[in-house]
């Protein structure tokens, strides 16, 4: 096998793979599979237990041929070059596989215009024990990228990985009806759901895509563009996108939490600015007890409203339409993780008393709604 490829689109696919591939792993999750066709097309493919991901870049094939190589090598040696900057840097890669291993070789042109020649050599692997995932078969809706991460960054903040034990609740929530898609996350003491527009034609269903699929994905978007999901699949979520396709998991043999019912728990409503809340909550931070579980106090009382906890209290610079007093305890650190993801300058918080969640939303559009349940104990 033998082709020659821009240093800027190795570059792009060495890149996109360490979304899935994992540097000195010792397991099949450090290989990539390079498959060069005569169509001058090469395809590098990364997989590891939980994603994978392969990239199609334009290349001059002269020796078709597939190879497995290690990623963390080729990875070093080919993202310290400088692209092609018309009179210096690096213009191509020659990658060249026989039966005694693969070379990697690159002229890189200094900008006095001397020359250095740089080899990598690599010892072939053995690629028959890399799963590779099932083929894109058609899509199942078609969603902008720019939608996608905006609604991940709502959302993600709330989902319990590393926080629950609850394998149901280590994803994110993606469901269908005729005029919205909606993605929710929780882990046990948060929830949170940002609804959008249903553009696709898919108008029912649902299902958990895993957290680390989720993220990983995340990091593969780069500028606008297009994604194509084929969800078909009972475990398996697969996405294309410009010349990319990844495949990611479901959370399967789990039903997610009924949870619209928790954002009717409530018997009062005030509107505040966000940034005063924001203003009033971060110099409490770094004096909240982390062994009582960041405990912050929100009290409305006599128009005002406060933050507080055991060594500092603000009162919030704003007048509160509320006749009568309330106070709740929840953790401080939820409440700015809630509050900042929410793109309005005006926030909805509900209430009916101390016991009951904490219901926030956007105050005018109301399509981000969250919940932070209440910490017991407290005066």
């Amino acid at each position: 096998m033998e082709f020659r490829i821009s240093t800027f689109e190795l570059q792009k696919a060495v890149r996109l793979l360490g979304v899935s591939a994992r540097a000195n792993a010792d397991d099949f999750s450090e290989r990539v599979i390079i498959e060069a066709n005569e169509d001058n097309i090469v395809r590098f493919l990364s997989t590891n237990n939980l994603t994978s991901i392969e990239v199609e870049s334009p290349a001059k094939v002269s020796s078709p041929g597939e190879t497995t190589i290690q990623y963390g090598k080729i990875h070093s040696f080919v993202q310290s070059y400088t692209p092609w900057m018309d009179t210096y840097g690096a213009k191509e890669f020659l990658i060249n596989s026989t039966s005694k291993g693969v070379t990697v070789s690159v002229d890189n042109v200094y900008e006095d215009g001397k020359i250095s020649k740089g080899n990598l050599k690599l010892v072939t692997l053995n690629g028959c024990n890399t799963p590779k995932p099932k083929t894109f078969k058609s899509d199942t809706f078609i969603l902008n990228s720019s939608i996608f991460k905006n609604a991940v960054s709502k959302v993600v903040y709330a989902v319990g990985h590393g926080q629950t034990q609850r394998t149901v609740l280590q994803g994110v929530f993606i469901q269908f009806d005729e005029d919205s898609i909606y993605f929710a996350g929780a882990n046990g003491t948060l929830l949170s759901e940002y609804r959008i527009n249903n553009p696709s034609d898919h108008k029912e269903g649902s299902f958990i895509f895993r957290h680390d699929g989720v993220m990983a994905l995340k990091r593969a978007l780069g500028e606008e563009t297009q994604m194509f999901w084929d969800i078909s699949s009972d475990r398996q979520v697969k996405v294309k996108f410009d010349n990319v396709c990844f495949w990611g998991r479901k959370i399967v043999g789990y039903d997610f939490p009924v949870y619209r019912n928790i954002f009717d728990t409530f018997d009062n409503k005030i509107v505040v600015e966000k940034k005063k809340i924001l203003n009033s909550v971060y110099p409490l931070l770094g004096v909240l007890d982390d062994s009582d579980n960041h405990r912050l106090s929100i009290e409305i009382k006599d128009g005002e409203l406060s933050f507080y906890c055991k060594t500092a209290s603000i009162v919030c610079d704003t007048d509160v339409d509320f006749d009568g007093s309330f106070k709740i305890d929840i953790n401080g650190s939820f409440l700015k993780e809630t509050v900042e993801p929410i793109a309005d300058d005006i926030i909805l918080m509900k209430f009916s008393d101390r016991t009951k969640p904490l219901i926030l939303d956007s105050g005018n559009f109301e399509n981000q709604k969250a919940a932070i349940m209440p910490i017991s104990g407290g005066n």
